[in-house]
């Protein structure tokens, strides 16, 4: 364990300490000035997160809070589910209450409430935090064919809003945009440019296209029939950029070497940004371009979802900048699926209407 990863613990530990002994008043524990130089819990969690956590620390809650600390320290499990809940459902986007939700609802015997818990700990934190991993092994002792991942790679999770849906999509005849922003993640300035030339019909060709590849990207949709029937999300094909909520363009390669690269809007009123690479189907027969086309477009119509990428190739979400062409599964595995349902049930960071 690195300095850092040590420094972290032991703020927790602090924090955990202070609530489970019911030091809660400023005078025996002061919790804004613990929270100003804890530098690593607060990086870790978050201002949210720890907002959250001193919307707690009040007199009156002070007995019911320590006695649920102090409940589930001690692995009674059973007794601490329903007040452990009820702050979950309170606080839903504290990450930290999730994660004692499912460790509870696990230790009770509900398993789908802890197994849902658990993924949206994983979904909705980083990689790294401290959370997600204690998640992950608690997940792997319920449902050991579970292998979730995080959905806020850059510390944010996002959704659409039901009031979007359906999303309207408009995928164009093979063109793309001028080398110097195709096949990259790109800056509010550059959004605004991309506008410009969607508006003025200013794009380029992109060499390699075929026309039945506008039909394999409408296929893509279609692999989320699942989420389609939950009425989680659902698509609209659209004939203009002008109208749409995610434009699809070609590039002939991205710049991590992946097939594809999703822009989420950056202000409101700006589109979403699907490119998929076109350099990798390059001199296959149709069939088989084909097929590949759909499966990177598949791919990054989860990202404008929300979903991150997942590191086991046995997922639609497989991504790996380390094995650069390489793909997943064509369709959505069940981790891809339970993290889309742990996704639309949660409330995310950031939600595009």
């Amino acid at each position: 364990m690195n300095n850092r990863s040590k420094a972290i613990g032991n703020e927790i530990n602090e924090l955990e300490d202070a609530l489970t002994n019911k030091r809660f008043t400023f005078e025996s524990f002061n919790l804004r000035t613990f929270l100003q130089k804890s530098r690593g819990l607060r990086k870790t969690l978050g201002p949210v997160a720890l907002l959250s956590i001193m919307s707690f620390c009040s007199p009156n809650a002070a007995h019911s809070q320590g006695a649920v600390f102090k409940q589930i320290q001690a692995g009674q499990f059973k007794a601490a589910y329903p007040q452990i809940k009820a702050m979950a459902q309170a606080n839903p986007r504290e990450m930290s209450y999730q994660y004692y939700l499912g460790i509870c609802a696990k230790g009770a015997g509900d398993k789908a409430t802890a197994e849902l818990a658990l993924t949206k700990v994983v979904a909705g934190t980083v990689a790294s935090s401290p959370y997600s991993a204690n998640a992950v092994q608690a997940l792997n002792q319920l449902n050991p064919a579970l292998k979730p991942y995080s959905c806020a790679p850059d510390g944010k999770t996002r959704r659409w809003s039901p009031k979007a849906m359906p999303l309207k999509v408009f995928i164009a005849d093979g063109v793309g945009l001028n080398t110097n922003l195709a096949g990259r993640d790109l800056a509010s300035t550059e959004m605004v440019q991309v506008i410009n030339f969607l508006n003025s019909n200013s794009l380029k060709q992109i060499p390699g296209y075929r026309p039945h590849f506008k039909r394999a990207i409408a296929d893509a949709m279609q692999v989320f029939d699942w989420a389609i029937k939950s009425k989680l999300v659902n698509f609209a094909l659209v004939g203009n950029a002008r109208s749409a909520d995610a434009v699809v363009l070609f590039c002939e390669q991205t710049q991590e070497g992946v097939n594809g690269v999703t822009v989420y809007p950056l202000e409101r009123g700006q589109p979403c940004l699907i490119q998929i690479a076109l350099s990798p189907v390059n001199g296959l027969p149709d069939a088989e371009a084909f097929r590949l086309v759909k499966q990177a477009a598949a791919v990054q119509i989860g990202h404008l979802l929300g979903l991150g990428r997942s590191q086991n190739q046995s997922d639609l979400m497989f991504e790996s900048t380390q094995l650069p062409g390489g793909r997943g599964a064509e369709k959505p595995s069940p981790n891809d699926l339970a993290m889309l349902r742990a996704l639309y049930s949660m409330p995310c960071d950031i939600v595009i209407k």
